[in-house]
């Protein structure tokens, strides 16, 4: 699976939800009882070592073809934010070789962009990689939320769900995410 994928393409999450349910509602063979109602179950982990934030998220691990469906994505939320593309892009004054403005893509830069030292190299980075992390922390919450409901509410466990154990690029700029 290429990384992050997870976090955005509905089918890949729909593969993982059915994962989930063949894990956690499968009835134990000795007591009758699923996982999900197993009080020695303690935690369910979401995904292991994946995020937006780590160096893992750039165009070398994730496929073009995924790589403009979360651009557009991005393109979807800045329209929201500014009310079109070209306002999104004029205002950061930094282009990006995936920027499609008729597609409705914004190009992501990778996760080294995203730290002090990459964000920094100009305003205009700066500007752009401000709205960047903003999109994927909420597009990356979005995800967790709607599957710890998932894994609660649909499934019925009742112990913690954890998004992730993975760590970020720069902790001192994007730990907080």
């Amino acid at each position: 699976v290429p990384f992050a994928l997870l976090q955005f393409d509905p089918r890949m999450q729909e593969i993982h939800r059915s994962w989930l349910r063949a894990a956690l509602r499968t009835a134990n063979p000795y007591t009758g009882a699923p996982l999900a109602n197993d009080p020695a179950l303690a935690i369910v982990e979401i995904q292991n070592e994946d995020s937006y934030f780590f160096y893992t998220f750039g165009k070398d691990n994730i496929p073009l073809v995924q790589r403009k469906k979360l651009g557009k994505l991005f393109g979807n939320w800045l329209e929201k934010k500014y009310g079109s593309l070209g306002k999104a892009f004029s205002s950061w004054g930094l282009g990006h070789e995936e920027d499609d403005s008729a597609g409705g893509v914004a190009g992501l830069f990778g996760a080294w962009d995203m730290t002090r030292e990459g964000s920094r190299q100009s305003e205009a980075k700066l500007r752009r990689m401000r709205d960047q992390v903003r999109f994927l922390a909420e597009n990356q919450k979005a995800f967790y939320e709607s599957s710890r409901d998932f894994i609660k509410r649909d499934l019925g466990y009742g112990g913690m769900v954890s998004a992730s154990n993975w760590t970020v690029a720069d902790p001192p700029t994007l730990d907080a995410l």
